[in-house]
């Protein structure tokens, strides 16, 4: 398989991994009681990379799906050929990272502990809450700036809700310190902008079997998730 396709391949597995892990945050709904299940569906873009042909098999979705404090996020890519999910569980303070390229099924789950070491590894980030706020997907968003102190780097800024009830919902990430769920934000991966924008916020009912990691994908290190991507330049 051409290194190009590798490349894309590779990018996938480590973009959405960062980008689950800034899923959830906060935003005031208008009139409404606040949703305690349901999906959130996200636009996904890419600003400044639009001539970047490898952007056109990139994910441009992203589905979020909540009941009783737990999430999954679902994206595909690849035309198909790729897969992932991953669930948390608030309860055993777990996140459970599901992967499929092609006929190979992997996954592992990360403790608390497990989670806390790999966010120290991440950029430091200061977060500034403002007055302001942003309606999204019918939702009144606060916001707030993220700023990198030791990073060149562009700030960016973020909006939350507090009308999608999850409780605690950023207790894995590094926006811990947001009491709410995030309609909108971004991260930046092997040097490519993401941005995610909430377009809609769909209140329906939730298997809650969606939140039971899947038997058929055997549970592995990190090393063994790793070496599905590296298969591919073999």
């Amino acid at each position: 398989m051409n290194t190009g396709f590798t490349y894309v391949i590779k990018y996938l597995a480590f973009f959405i991994v960062a980008v689950t892990t800034f899923v959830l945050s906060g935003c005031d709904h208008l009139g409404i009681l606040k949703l305690k299940e349901g999906e959130i569906t996200f636009k996904v873009s890419y600003p400044g990379q639009e001539d970047n042909m490898m952007t056109a098999i990139m994910p441009n979705k992203m589905s979020l799906k909540f009941k009783k404090d737990k999430t999954i996020s679902e994206f595909n890519a690849g035309m198909g050929l790729f897969y992932m999910c991953l669930i948390t569980n608030p309860e055993n303070k777990t996140l459970t990272q599901q992967v499929k390229v092609l006929s190979e099924q992997k996954g592992i789950t990360f403790s608390e502990e497990d989670l806390k070491k790999i966010l120290k590894e991440e950029p430091k980030m200061k977060i500034e809450l403002k007055s302001e706020t942003k309606e999204i997907a019918g939702y009144k968003c606060k916001k707030a700036t993220v700023t990198f102190p030791d990073e060149e780097r562009e700030p960016f800024d973020i909006f939350y809700t507090k009308q999608i009830q999850i409780k605690n919902p950023n207790w894995y990430n590094q926006f811990n310190q947001i009491d709410g769920v995030i309609l909108e934000y971004q991260v930046k991966r092997w040097g490519i902008e993401t941005r995610f924008e909430a377009v809609s916020v769909e209140k329906k009912e939730v298997d809650e079997k969606l939140f039971l990691p899947s038997p058929e994908y055997r549970l592995v290190s990190q090393q063994e998730i790793d070496e599905i991507f590296e298969n591919f330049t073999q």
